[in-house]
């Protein structure tokens, strides 16, 4: 409970390296595990009080303490035949609670005189060169492992636990406890230990292991089967997370947070990179099996990058776990325990020795150096793309994986076949059938697509502009989604009118005066032209100082026909895979817009590129 200390990492690291030491020394030694039966319950209220007058505490915060271990009461309920029965309050005079922070440390508090005992007593194992320095024992919690040289002082160290656990009126759960002793390195057969009250300790049958802190072990921490153990437990948990319907961020943040855990505990066990490597190799398996992760030469990199860099965000498994060595080594090496250094598995005994893990601008390096994923990374690193815009955009596991692969440029385009698969196939586009079909083509070059496909991703992005402005101005109650408003010619209420796509007539001809969305407000004498675009990634610049240029005559006949003060042209330009320029915002800003409609934006054009590309695959299919 002790601040910075790496709790039950640093007691299994201990006891490894007092078998492994034992086991290079061929040394005796005498283990026991002792386990109490239900300690936080059955801990007496009266000692808990004694422990704080011992560590002398404040007078004031004992008063509140006891004071308030008066009122702990409960009641039992029970449903008998329907009938409901419930008890009159009942005190709780023993016990402690779980889960606080104070009990924890409470608790700690109460058993440490018996750990000051057992240290004081002159028994344990001699640890290292200085034979002064004794391991007695290890406690974490109500879960203690005590080491001594030999069977009688293990009896010795085991009736002074019994007779402290007595004393303050807890109970050791004898059928759980269990002896074990070594002689020469080898398992040596004992009688069980008997003690004073005739309770007798078993000794560990022969080939069956001992769980303590989540660790099976016999005289070492049995490595191979808590690999498998928890990898079975890792593969499970992985094939439940891709059966729910969660989107693609709460999917992978789900694999971290409630999967890889599960293997994160054992980090300090020696784990090769061999068999992480392999771990990790089936995690994108199954993610590949799911539709998650697109099948063929995606980039591995943007998988294990955080969203905020335009990755997945999922944890690799072997930098978790190196990460993790690193910190156990900094904390042994910053304690200068007396332990024999060479018998861990974080090196401690090596100086400057670095963890290999692969950071964050490797990931990036190795990204923007592959030939066809540094496409949509340049293009992503440009001064005026917002990246950060793209981070709010959640789409299914499937999808989100198919817009990877466009991004990447690995879905199977005609000229992907032909140059990147070899296969004996024209690269002309299945459509227009005059142009090579590459994936920038499909998404928003084939005039034969631009009158239908282009079109309908057009105007799914701009109604969502337009109901949001009409329900904000009042001219429209009830919301639909995109996909089903049909957006009427002219909407108007109280002088303010918002225009769809209408031919506004002026005092001379201008070229361009017909912009997507119009709003007028003749009341307050202002305007807002707003025409969208969804082009391609490396056009977002141009086709914003387009738009601008485009309508600026427009814009100065505008505001004198009506005799308004301003006119502003706000153009609304998204990329085909969704990425937006820093300017978009301030065009938000002046319509008022919330910035959450981005991201619906943003999904909307995603959602109509991978339908165009899809449909194409489809007849190349």
């Amino acid at each position: 409970c002790k601040k910075g200390n790496r709790g039950c990492k640093r007691l299994l690291l201990v006891d490894s390296i007092i078998a492994n030491q034992v086991s290079h020394a061929r040394c005796n030694i005498s283990v026991a595990w002792v386990d109490y039966n239900k300690a936080f319950d059955l801990v007496p209220h009266s000692w808990l009080i004694h422990a704080l007058w011992m560590y002398k505490v404040n007078e004031k915060v004992i008063a509140l303490l006891s004071t308030l271990m008066q009122t702990w009461r409960t009641r039992l309920h029970a449903n008998v035949g329907g009938q409901r029965y419930q008890t009159q309050s009942v005190r709780i005079e023993r016990g402690i609670f779980q889960g606080d922070s104070l009990s924890p440390l409470w608790f700690c508090l109460a058993l440490n005189p018996l750990s000051k005992m057992l240290r004081n007593s002159g028994y344990g194992y001699s640890l290292g060169r200085r034979p002064t320095v004794l391991v007695s024992h290890l406690f974490y919690m109500d879960d203690p492992k005590l080491y001594a040289k030999n069977l009688d002082q293990l009896q010795s160290m085991l009736e002074l636990v019994s007779s402290f656990s007595k004393s303050i009126a807890i109970e050791l759960g004898v059928d759980k406890c269990a002896i074990l002793h070594t002689k020469q390195e080898k398992l040596e057969r004992h009688d069980n230990i008997q003690l004073l009250d005739r309770a007798e300790i078993q000794e560990l049958e022969p080939e069956k292991c001992y769980k303590y802190l989540g660790m099976q072990q016999l005289l070492n921490i049995n490595t191979m089967k808590i690999k498998e153990v928890v990898t079975a437990t890792f593969k499970k948990r992985l094939k439940l997370i891709m059966k729910t319907q969660l989107n693609a961020k709460n999917k992978t943040q789900a694999i971290n947070t409630w999967a890889s855990p599960v293997l994160a505990y054992t980090y300090g066990v020696k784990w090769s990179k061999t068999s992480l490597d392999a771990l990790d190799w089936k995690v994108r398996a199954t993610l590949k099996e799911n539709h998650m992760h697109p099948p063929h030469d995606a980039s591995m990199a943007r998988l294990y990058l955080p969203r905020r860099v335009r990755g997945r965000g999922l944890l690799n498994l072997t930098d978790l776990c190196r990460g993790q060595e690193a910190g156990l080594c900094d904390y042994f090496l910053k304690k200068d325990l007396p332990i024999h250094k060479g018998y861990t598995p974080l090196f401690l005994s090596e100086e400057d020795h670095e963890f290999e893990k692969t950071t964050l601008q490797l990931r990036l390096d190795e990204w923007s150096m592959k030939s066809l994923h540094r496409r949509f990374h340049a293009v992503l690193h440009k001064d005026n793309i917002d990246v950060e815009a793209l981070t709010t955009c959640t789409l299914f596991p499937e999808m989100e994986g198919f817009v990877l692969a466009i991004q990447d440029q690995v879905v199977a385009t005609n000229n992907y076949r032909k140059y990147i698969l070899k296969e004996n196939i024209s690269n002309k586009c299945h459509f227009c059938g005059t142009t090579t079909e590459s994936i920038q083509h499909i998404v928003d070059a084939c005039p034969v697509l631009s009158y239908s496909e282009y079109l309908h991703r057009h105007n799914n992005v701009a109604k969502i502009i337009h109901q949001q402005l009409a329900k904000d101005n009042g001219l429209l109650g009830e919301e639909t989604p995109h996909f089903k408003y049909q957006p009427a010619r002219i909407l108007e209420k109280d002088g303010v009118k918002i225009y769809w796509d209408e031919p506004i007539a002026t005092d001379h001809t201008v070229a361009h005066n017909r912009p997507d969305i119009l709003v007028l407000d003749r009341k307050n004498k202002w305007a807002d032209i707003i025409d969208i675009a969804v082009p391609n990634n490396e056009n977002v610049s141009k086709t914003w100082a387009e738009k601008i240029r485009k309508y600026q005559g427009f814009a100065i006949d505008l505001k004198h026909v009506y005799q308004l003060e301003s006119v502003r042209v706000l153009p609304v330009v998204i990329s085909v895979n969704g990425l937006v320029p820093k300017a978009l915002h301030r065009s938000f800003e002046h319509l008022r817009l919330p910035k959450k409609l981005i991201s619906q934006c943003q999904k909307a054009a995603l959602l109509a590129m991978a339908h165009i590309v899809r449909k194409t695959l489809g007849m190349a299919g």
